[in-house]
């Protein structure tokens, strides 16, 4: 084992314990189709049921967000606008003292909201099953003997998906959690913790540089 090896179970040994495990229900990946969406929507959920706030409000900086589930303020705000629509409410106010943004779930908006995206995807699966279906049936019956290649239809990625990806296959990993701060290190927008011990110099933005580490 060589020493970004022992860096990373070093690294991971930190994580140990309830407290710094981040869980993503697969369902929220699937309606946002992103992993910051899925993350941040899921510890909304999370402190909506455990403020004691009136009207479900829980006041959060981007500090903390950071500190908690490795987003950095840009990556907060950018989530937010996008999870408008699920029944994510934001306001300005005074909290300790400073301006703080405070943080609620509207769960009537959010019930209607995940209904929908969750029959869209039914619907999407049905249609794409109707397709295959009807083009097995079109290619058995037909006198041709002629092959139809048919390439699959690649899903978009966005690089830091890309280098999310190539951690979890490389590294072996499970926990989304750990993942997105491996990945947040790698791109120089996390706190460098023990970086200085890993043979990888931030920030990494090429994924195969992480995949060519695993050969």
């Amino acid at each position: 084992m060589n020493d970004t090896r022992l860096w990373v179970a070093d690294l991971l040994a930190q994580f140990s314990g309830q407290e710094n495990t981040l869980i993503i229900p697969r369902a929220y990946i699937d309606v946002t189709g992103s992993i910051e969406d899925a993350l941040l929507l899921s510890q909304i959920i999370y402190w909506t049921d455990r403020t004691k706030m009136e009207n479900g409000w829980f006041a959060k900086s981007y500090a903390e967000w950071t500190d908690e589930i490795a987003l950095s303020k840009y990556q907060v705000v950018a989530a937010t606008k996008r999870l408008k629509d699920a029944g994510i409410e934001t306001m300005v106010k005074k909290f300790n003292g400073y301006p703080t943004v405070h943080y609620r779930l509207r769960k009537d908006v959010f019930e209607l909201w995940i209904v929908k995206k969750l029959d869209e995807r039914k619907l999407r699966n049905f249609t794409n099953d109707s397709k295959e279906t009807s083009l097995s049936s079109t290619e058995s019956t037909s006198e041709t003997t002629s092959e139809t290649t048919i390439a699959p239809r690649k899903r978009s990625e966005r690089p830091q998906d890309l280098i999310f990806n190539a951690i979890k296959d490389v590294f072996q990993l499970k926990a989304p959690g750990q993942i997105i701060v491996m990945r947040e290190m790698m791109l120089g927008r996390a706190k460098r913790g023990t970086w200085k011990d890993c043979n990888f110099d931030p920030p990494v933005t090429d994924p195969q540089e992480i995949t060519d580490f695993g050969v």
